[in-house]
């Protein structure tokens, strides 16, 4: 068996398959991340959905900041506002099947064997490992149990949540982080503000490598024991995924 996270689709339909054609990917017998926002942007995320339910549980979605959009929209939104970013992809979903690949999801894998943590955009590094695996189990617990719309609208989980879904940047002094901010990590001119990886040495007891997605603008790196799978695919770049067994890089664009 083996084991592939992709990062962030974002509804590129014909790139997602290309990708797991290349990879040779065996919904029999191998397991499939996917790092969250797998839908909008992109002009297939329908397909992209149905494609998901045809691989059935071999694929586990991690929820992305998109997603959650997308939820919050779906159960909550005024379905007739058509000038909302969800609009038509809950016009086209008819198929209770396609909502399980969002109700089955998780805000977050640790797969010890292959020594990976998974999450959409990054982790708390300022408190111990041993704390943030307790806090992600505990709320995939609840997912698990009420599901995901109840856990999302829930403000106990939503700082966490919102971490793990949306962070980039952070405070060094409080570790905080910082809200709507999206460049190149290098044209920063604040030495207070940092990229969340940064802090990595907090961790340094750990072997495991974290793996990412959400930063277009990082592209495919390795920062340390971090890695980002995000490259962009939605605009033009490549979509990446990782064999977490041998840390194999594999990428497919469409052209």
């Amino acid at each position: 068996m083996k084991s592939y996270a992709i990062g962030d689709v974002h509804g590129c339909y014909l790139e997602f398959l290309g990708l797991l054609h290349k990879i040779k990917f065996d919904p029999k017998k191998d397991k499939l991340y996917l790092l969250g926002d797998i839908i909008g942007r992109g002009k297939g995320s329908i397909d992209v959905l149905r494609e998901i339910k045809k691989l059935g549980s071999s694929v586990t979605l991690i929820l992305g900041n998109n997603d959650i959009s997308f939820l919050q929209y779906y159960y909550a939104g005024n379905h007739n506002d058509v000038h909302n970013q969800w609009y038509s992809i809950t016009k086209e979903i008819n198929d209770d099947e396609l909502m399980k690949t969002f109700n089955n999801a998780k805000i977050g894998i640790f797969d010890w064997e292959n020594k990976v943590i998974l999450v959409h955009a990054g982790v708390d590094f300022s408190i111990p490992l041993s704390n943030f695996e307790e806090k992600i189990n505990a709320i995939n617990q609840q997912i698990d149990e009420n599901g995901v719309y109840s856990v999302i609208k829930n403000k106990t989980f939503s700082t966490l949540i919102d971490l793990v879904t949306s962070v980039r940047f952070i405070n060094r002094s409080s570790c905080e982080p910082i809200k709507n901010l999206n460049i190149d990590p290098l044209l920063l001119s604040n030495d207070e503000i940092i990229p969340w990886y940064e802090l990595q040495g907090n961790w340094s007891s750990s072997d495991a490598t974290i793996v990412f997605g959400h930063w277009s603008k990082l592209g495919c790196i390795e920062y340390g024991s971090c890695m980002s799978l995000d490259s962009g695919c939605v605009y033009d770049g490549e979509l990446t995924a990782l064999n977490l067994t041998s840390k194999t890089i594999h990428t497919y664009r469409d052209n």
